[in-house]
Formats: C-alpha cells, sequence, structure tokens
C-alpha cells in the first residue's frame, strides 16, 4: 500500500509529454485525403533534447522533417529515419497555444524526390542532415505521384491540463 501511494505522488509532480501526427494528402486532381491524426512516439534523444532546452545551451531546434520507406516498429532508442528518401524539408509553421506546439511541413512528391515511393515512416530532426530526432511514426503507406503533396503535422502537448 505504502508502495502505491508513493507512486501516485510521483505521478502528481511528473509531467507528461504526448505526441500526436496527422497526414493531409492533397493529389493533383484536387481530392485531399485527411488521414486524420495518431499518437507520435517521443524518442529518448527527444527527451534529451527537451531537457537540455531548459539549459543555459539548447543547441538547435527542431525544424525539419523526413519521410522513409521502412515499416520497422518504433522504440525509444530510434536515433534516425531507417529508410530515408527524398529530400529532408523545413518545417513551415510553428503555433503555440498555452501547452500545445503544432508544426506543419509539406513534402512536394517530385520537388523533394519522393514520388512513387511507398511512404511509411515520418521523424522531427533538428539538423539539414544528422542530427537528433525527435520523434517518430511508421504509419501504413502513401504514395505520391509528381504533382502531389502530402503536408505532415506535428501536435507536442506537455502536460495534461
Amino acid at each position: 500500500m505504502e508502495k502505491e501511494k508513493q507512486h501516485a505522488e510521483l505521478d502528481e509532480f511528473s509531467i507528461p509529454v504526448k505526441g500526436e501526427i496527422s497526414f493531409v494528402v492533397k493529389r493533383a486532381d484536387g481530392k485531399v485525403e485527411d488521414l486524420g491524426w495518431t499518437k507520435n512516439l517521443v524518442t529518448i534523444s527527444g527527451q534529451d533534447w527537451m531537457a537540455a532546452y531548459f539549459s543555459s545551451s539548447p543547441g538547435s531546434a527542431m525544424a525539419y522533417m523526413d519521410v522513409g520507406t521502412v515499416s520497422t516498429a518504433v522504440t525509444l532508442a530510434d536515433s534516425n529515419i531507417t529508410g530515408r528518401v527524398g529530400s529532408r524539408v523545413a518545417i513551415a509553421t510553428k503555433t503555440s497555444a498555452s501547452n500545445v506546439l503544432t508544426e506543419v511541413c509539406t513534402f512536394a512528391g517530385f520537388v523533394t524526390g519522393i514520388t512513387s515511393l511507398v511512404l511509411r515512416e515520418v521523424g522531427g530532426l533538428n539538423a539539414t542532415s544528422g542530427g537528433t530526432l525527435r520523434a517518430r511514426t511508421v504509419f501504413s503507406s502513401i504514395t505520391l505521384a509528381d504533382s502531389d503533396f502530402l503536408q505532415v503535422s506535428y501536435r507536442t502537448t506537455v502536460g495534461s491540463r
């Protein structure tokens, strides 16, 4: 009983971090496919990066997203996009409302070199190459044609209010 009480007290003082991601595919013919929101795993390196942000030298901002073709299960220890393809894309918009940060990035089929590929993973990073992987998600599959666009939105919630 005492152990349960101690655990409950620790939970009261912990700050949860929840990641979610959404995908919207905009086809060349005007058709829009909204695939909705799904959970996104914040990796160990992403958690470490967030903790460093409270220090005097946080390093570079998480400002890029990558896509890939590998559907290996996501783990806390992930440190890169396993089957990276195409060009890493800069996050176009960042908005913060209370305890929620939303970041949006758009991949353009031909322009970013990801046409006719079965995309299965996405991640957020802090550098144009290499860098720290904040989060990674594996999804069923999305295939883009030359003139299609993939809009990816990351939503990070800090705390439970």
